[in-house]
């Protein structure tokens, strides 16, 4: 599909599914695409998989193509359009903020702006970053999510992780969950040195990481895991994203979301446009 096409294709989404804010990138009224059209694009899996129906479906039923989703986290996808810059494998990356960031900085994805969408005068001025890497979509947060039939005392701090009680029974997300680790350092730092961004206040935060990492059970590189772990009692807490812990509570209602004292990481997800370099006369994603 052309990067046009993929644009084009985009943005009329807002006609069948005004809820998400890229989907407002409107190139002309009344926008039709044969139905062949396949617009390949990306989510987190989880909770996410309800976008089949409030997105996929209505575009569908509208005769504007097909939507295809793969599930993917922020750094997979960064560096799939790195591997497959010629070519990407899909067309719409969602990421979290600083993962479009550096998307953008690398060539990776096409860049918007205000004039892109119509409606960009009713989004919250966030919604669109100020370099244009995409537009947000959704914003979930980092809180902590605890089993509160093993967890009987309150959580009250990020803190509260090296409590000796939470020995074994502690999930933290990995490296390779770019997005997830990057958000629980900050609710760390923030916890221990409040707003000070110091070279000191940092490594104290690395040093007493190091020293929580033997009473961690495990540490997941999808947040998925963490979520599937403390529905079997396998741990008993572990930071997670909000749409996660509250999409588990309905199913489990003692696993819970505590929100700690010092606050948490809110994290706007975005939808990029990839930005495709070889343009074949024909592209793999208009046909079936």
């Amino acid at each position: 599909m052309t990067g046009a096409t993929r644009r084009d294709v985009l943005t009329t989404t807002a006609r069948v599914a005004g809820g998400i804010a890229a989907a407002t990138l409107l190139t002309g009224p009344g926008r039709v695409f044969a139905q062949e059209t396949i617009l390949r694009a990306t989510h987190f899996g989880g909770p996410y998989q309800i976008l089949s129906e409030l997105v996929a479906k209505p575009f569908a039923e509208a005769k504007l193509g097909r939507v295809e989703y793969d599930v993917e986290v922020s750094p997979s996808v960064v560096a799939k359009l790195q591997t497959q810059r010629d070519d990407p494998l899909f067309d719409v990356g969602m990421v979290s903020r600083s993962f479009g960031l550096r998307a953008l900085n690398a060539g990776l994805v096409e860049k918007v702006s205000a004039s892109d969408f119509p409606e960009a005068t009713a989004l919250m001025s966030e919604a669109l970053p100020a370099a244009g890497w995409g537009v947000a979509m959704v914003l979930d947060t980092y809180d902590m999510m605890i089993d509160t039939k093993q967890v009987k005392e309150p959580v009250g701090s990020w803190l509260d992780l090296w409590k000796p009680e939470f020995r074994g029974k502690t999930a933290l997300p990995s490296a390779a969950n770019g997005g997830a680790s990057f958000a629980f350092i900050q609710c760390i730092l923030r916890a221990i040195a409040g707003n000070d961004r110091s070279a000191a206040a940092v490594n104290e935060t690395f040093s007493r990481l190091k020293a929580l990492k033997p009473a961690v059970r495990v540490f997941y590189p999808d947040s998925v895991q963490a979520t599937q772990l403390i529905d079997r009692g396998d741990i008993s807490i572990a930071p997670q994203f909000g749409i996660r812990i509250a999409n588990q509570t309905k199913a489990s209602p003692h696993i819970v979301k505590t929100t700690p004292k010092e606050g948490v990481v809110a994290i706007p997800y975005d939808l990029c446009i990839a930005r495709r370099l070889r343009r074949s006369s024909s592209p793999r994603n208009t046909s079936v």
